[in-house]
Order: structure tokens, then C-alpha cells, then sequence
């Protein structure tokens, strides 16, 4: 099944049936049927997609989900799910709205957009591992010099990568609940869940704000005849197709909230002459990157 013009949509990546289950009963969500690959669950304003464990499930589930939809500009996607703490100050159940994420593998570092203001959820960097990793691997291995992020999911960097593919940096989220310190300990699905159900008052008011936040921010005409006409020639130099449009403008307005900077004049793209579709691809993912 493919939702397609549907507005205000929220998609939310888990990887575990027993952290969308509290979702799944506040939000009334219903199972979809017509799903293959994936359990997805949905309403008139949002889907949820169980992915399963791991980095590279949660890259294909996500990419599944929003492959299917037409770009949405006031729609937003999120990773939720439960996470490995290095903090101990922090009680058992608490949302933590993710600031940074490693990719301890790779090497890569995500920074989502932290555009949401005067909002009650902490903040915090997140390490994405394949393993399951313990609080003695950390203290043996990493830097202290360089830190380590106070956080451990095995989730959320796929998740990411994947989503920025298709929505803009004001649209992408990971909210990581804390389930453990770390210790070892062998968590079961009913644990997990009551962990979910502690943090799902903050999270469900963290969701209304990214919704009135994301309709907001598409209402607002922030751009000036003169950039539409710098994005719209970019557009058509680059040759991109109209879901490149919609993307090429997702990412020029959250620039503009983002950094309360005009859009830039992308000189140096438009003065590269061109004759290969796969060229202009590569010169649209180099804009992306401004």
C-alpha cells in the first residue's frame, strides 16, 4: 500500500514490537494488513513500521516507509525505541531527544536539527554499535581524552542515514528512552515495554511540538522572489525531478530556520556545465551537503 498526499503525518521507525506497543494503544493505531515485509501500524496522521534489531534493518525499514510517500513538507519521521545509558543520573524510563549520533563502525557522525524550543525532554549524543555492547567495553576501550557519547542503540545511525535520503533535517527525529546503564543485564519484552510506557507523556508532547513545528514551518513563506528564483534555476540547471525539487526545497527552508540565513546563490553549481544525468545527480548531492 502506498500513502500518497496525505498531510501531518508522522513516521515512526521502531525496532521492536514491545517499544510500539504503547504507541500503538495511545495513538489507536491499526495493524495494515496489506504489509509484506514489515508490521506496520497506522492511523489518519501516522504509521509506525516495526523494523527489527539492528543498524541495516532499521536503514531498510525506514527507506521501505518513506519510499512510498510522496515528499511531505510538513511531515516528520522518527526512531524511537530504548537505549544503553552511560549517565547514571538519569532515572530508568527517561526520553532523551538525540542531539548527535556516531556510527562506531563507520566512523560517521549525524547531527540532527535541534529546532525545537522551551521543550521538556533531555538532550544527548548517541553511539550506534552492531553488538551489544557493556559499560567495561566502553571504559576499556574508548578515548577518554575525545569522550564517548552518553548514549547506546544499535539503531539509530541507519535509521538516519536513511531518512535524510528523503526528508529534510528539520523533519528527521530520534528520541532514545533509557532502559539500562549499561551492566549486562538481560531485558525482557514486558521490561521494555513499562520503560516505554514511563517516557510516553513526554514523548506524545515532544510529537505535538514536531507536528505544529513542521505544519508551521511549511505555512510560513520564507522565501524571497529572489531565492525561489535562485532555487528554481538551480532546479532546472541541475535538471533534478520533482521529488529532487521538493527535497532541494525542504532542505533550502530548514537552512533558512535553521541559520536565519538567506539561501545562497550556489554559484559555484551553476557555473558547472554539464552534459550526463548522473552528473547533475552528483552536483545535487554535493548541494545537499551546503
Amino acid at each position: 500500500m502506498i500513502w500518497r498526499g496525505r498531510m501531518h503525518m508522522l513516521y515512526i521507525i521502531t525496532a521492536m514490537h514491545c517499544e510500539a506497543k504503547p504507541f500503538i494503544r495511545e495513538y489507536g493505531l491499526k495493524r495494515d494488513d496489506s504489509a509484506r515485509f514489515f508490521e506496520i501500524y497506522k492511523s489518519t496522521s501516522m504509521v509506525l513500521i516495526i523494523s527489527g534489531i539492528g543498524k541495516m534493518r532499521a536503514a531498510i525499514a525506514t527507506a521501505h516507509i518513506l519510499s512510498r510517500i510522496e515528499p511531505e513538507e510538513d511531515s516528520a519521521v522518527l526512531n524511537i525505541g530504548t537505549c544503553g545509558s552511560i549517565l547514571k543520573e538519569f532515572p530508568i524510563g527517561t526520553p532523551v531527544l538525540i542531539n548527535k549520533i556516531r556510527d562506531e563502525e563507520s566512523g560517521r557522525e549525524y547531527y540532527p536539527d535541534m529546532l525545537l524550543l522551551d521543550i521538556d525532554i533531555v538532550q544527548g549524543s548517541l553511539a550506534t554499535h552492531n553488538a551489544v555492547i557493556a559499560r567495561k567495553d566502553i571504559e576499556q576501550n574508548y578515548d577518554k581524552k575525545v569522550g564517548y557519547p552518553e548514549h547506546i542503540d544499535m539503531e539509530g545511525s541507519g535509521f538516519f542515514q536513511a531518512a535524510e535520503k528523503f526528508m529534510g533535517p528539520h523533519q528527521i527525529y530520534v528520541i532514545k528512552v533509557i532502559s539500562d546503564f549499561l551492566e549486562g543485564d538481560r531485558l525482557d519484552n514486558i521490561y521494555i515495554t513499562d520503560c516505554m510506557e514511563k517516557a510516553l507523556p513526554r514523548i506524545k508532547n515532544v510529537l505535538e511540538h514536531i507536528s505544529v513545528f513542521c505544519r508551521q514551518a511549511v505555512k510560513r513563506d520564507i522565501f524571497t522572489s529572489e531565492e525561489k528564483t535562485i532555487l528554481e534555476k538551480l532546479a532546472d540547471h541541475l535538471r533534478l525531478t520533482n521529488y529532487q525539487r521538493h527535497q532541494l526545497y525542504n532542505m533550502a527552508r530548514a537552512y533558512k530556520i535553521r541559520t536565519g540565513l538567506r539561501v545562497p546563490e550556489f554559484k559555484e553549481f551553476m557555473e558547472v556545465d554539464f552534459k550526463a544525468k548522473e552528473e547533475g545527480k552528483v552536483l545535487f548531492r554535493q548541494v545537499c551537503k551546503v
